[in-house]
């Protein structure tokens, strides 16, 4: 008897973003056919899409969706897919498999990117990446414990290191940063077991040093293998480099941006290329740092916000925004609004509230340049009063 062979399972066609726990207001989708002719889509992305916050979404030949993003601007972004030279960007290469662009305008950078994660985590497309539950590990950067200490990083901080930083979402471009950060201050990242001479260091014997790896012969480390540098000449840089990662001295990045405006200046654009990088990498550093140096928001709290003519308010539970309403007014508005503030804030509810790690650094972020409308918030308290007292105007 021959092998039975099965058949492929049939995807459901892309039918719609679906409804939405962030945005109470009406919401429309609108839909661009995507043709060879990048210029002519590009063209009519400028004529038919609003310059307004909201979210976008790439369907394939086989009407399936592959990627959702969103902008502050959509036109502005989504002009950024279809170049007309192809290369081996991110944006081109998911422009190559759509057939159709679809977006949602959402008239709140807030609510847009709230809209993208939950859209991300609905319906998984097979391009994103970011907003997908099963999170990156989790780590420390930390000061070794040797005879010359540098920069390392690890999911757990060794017994006995006094001067850790985190957690942090472990990657690539912090692993990079990290290794950025022992060269620029010039700290070791030899093996472990390399013995150390330095150069106040006393031995009974003449010993005939000499530095075994690139670093040490361009001096891009100070030698502390070979007694090219004193202990306290490598502690003093080793107090640098704390202090940068403890945000107390910008001068860092400060004086690398000088450096590279007078490398420019002169054309010499290969060393150049090599500051900018080392810049990039270390300015990376310095602000996933600084969201550990900032004040953690309140657990709970009510955010009005103007969103056009109209006024909703971001419910905030778990740190995180947990739903959307209208503003209450007299009638259904407030009624509506009361019986979703009772249902969020009641005693034991915000408890039953997972930890989402990101939708609490979107949270984070959206108020870190915005400490005025931070002051604007209310506690869930004082909505419940707005609320009740709109709903005893409409009786």
């Amino acid at each position: 008897m021959g092998q039975r062979i099965r058949e492929p399972l049939e995807t459901v066609p892309f039918c719609g973003f679906g409804p939405s726990s962030f945005w109470p207001f009406r919401r429309r989708l609108q839909t661009l056919d995507v043709t060879h002719d990048f210029a002519r889509v590009r063209r009519s992305m400028r004529d038919e899409c609003p310059s307004r916050p909201g979210v976008y979404g790439m369907i394939d030949a086989r009407q399936q969706l592959i990627y959702v993003g969103m902008s502050i601007v959509l036109p502005k972004r989504l002009v950024t897919y279809f170049q007309s030279s192809p290369n081996e960007r991110k944006e081109y290469r998911i422009a190559s498999h759509t057939n159709r662009l679809v977006w949602e305008v959402i008239g709140h950078g807030l609510a847009a990117e709230l809209r993208e994660l939950e859209l991300i985590r609905h319906h998984q497309p097979r391009f994103n990446v970011r907003g997908r539950r099963a999170g990156r590990a989790l780590g420390y950067i930390f000061i070794s414990r040797e005879d010359a200490p540098r920069l390392r990083i690890g999911k757990q901080v060794p017994r006995g290191v006094r001067y850790s930083w985190g957690p942090l979402v472990l990657n690539w471009r912090l692993r990079e940063a990290i290794e950025t950060a022992n060269r620029h201050f010039k700290l070791r990242d030899c093996r472990a077991d390399t013995p150390m001479h330095f150069g106040d260091q006393h031995s009974l014997f003449a010993l005939d040093l000499r530095v075994e790896c690139i670093r040490g012969e361009t001096a891009s480390c100070l030698g502390p293998c070979a007694g090219l540098c004193t202990r306290s000449q490598y502690s003093a840089q080793l107090r640098a480099a704390r202090a940068f990662l403890d945000g107390r001295d910008r001068g860092t990045l400060e004086r690398l941006e000088e450096e590279l405006q007078k490398i420019v200046a002169r054309q010499q654009f290969e060393r150049a290329a090599g500051i900018r990088d080392r810049l990039v990498r270390l300015s990376y550093l310095w602000d996933r740092l600084a969201v550990l140096r900032e004040p953690p928001l309140a657990e709970q709290f009510v955010y009005p916000t103007q969103v056009g003519n109209q006024r909703a308010w971001f419910l905030v539970a778990a740190s995180r925004v947990v739903g959307v309403v209208r503003e209450p007014e007299v009638g259904a508005h407030a009624a509506k609004a009361l019986q979703r503030l009772k249902a969020t804030y009641d005693a034991g509810a915000t408890d039953q509230l997972a930890t989402d790690r990101m939708a609490t650094q979107i949270l984070a972020c959206w108020f870190r340049t915005r400490s005025e409308e931070l002051r604007s918030t209310m506690t869930p308290g004082d909505a419940l009063e707005i609320c009740r007292r709109a709903c005893a105007q409409a009786k």
